[in-house]
């Protein structure tokens, strides 16, 4: 992992262009959103590979600033390698961060929990996302840990699609910041 602001940004402009040839794929779709776009990014096509996992975590990581907080968390399963690579990349660059998985509904065997991994009430949390349309997923997972006593007061998504999350995450008193945006992604060379 390279470090400092020159190194975060040529990790930062590498991912971007893992994006823009991994991620973006053309036809019809529907997104979680239930809209429909001719354009759809994939972004687990780049954070669950090697290479990507590694930069996904160093460019989150630098992101979240100092203090850091306690935790990141995402909803299953967009988040869910966002968080497990910014929690790895801590360990080299502490403080260490911890990372909680948020379901979609709870389990209906062994704990029932919604929430997965080391966390504890009145830790802070930053909320990450894979790819943001209308911020509802994260809107969910910000719920669902502030009802565990979780102190949530920002949303990262790696891709803000541009259709109105950062507004509407903005809205609900949270801060919102976007790595990319999907017009950076789509214009790059």
């Amino acid at each position: 992992m390279v470090w400092g602001q020159e190194g975060v940004e040529g990790s930062r402009k590498e991912l971007l262009q893992l994006l823009h040839t991994n991620a973006v794929l053309h036809g019809e779709f529907v997104l979680a959103s239930g809209k429909p776009s001719t354009t759809y990014l994939d972004a687990r096509r780049v954070t669950l590979s090697g290479r990507g996992a590694s930069l996904v975590g160093e460019v989150v990581l630098a992101s979240l600033g100092m203090p850091r907080p306690d935790l990141v968390a995402g909803m299953s399963l967009g988040a869910d390698p966002i968080v497990a690579a910014v929690a790895v990349a801590s360990d080299s660059i502490p403080p260490t961060i911890d990372g909680v998985l948020v379901r979609k509904a709870s389990k209906q065997h062994g704990t029932g929990r919604l929430l997965e991994g080391p966390w504890e009430s009145g830790q802070t949390c930053v909320v990450l996302e894979d790819t943001s349309t209308t911020g509802s997923s994260a809107l969910q997972a910000v719920s669902a840990l502030r009802s565990e006593g979780v102190q949530v007061e920002k949303v990262i998504s790696l891709v803000d699609r541009e259709e109105g999350a950062a507004q509407r995450i903005s809205a609900a008193g949270l801060a919102f910041q976007a790595i990319f945006t999907l017009t950076e992604i789509l214009q790059a060379e």
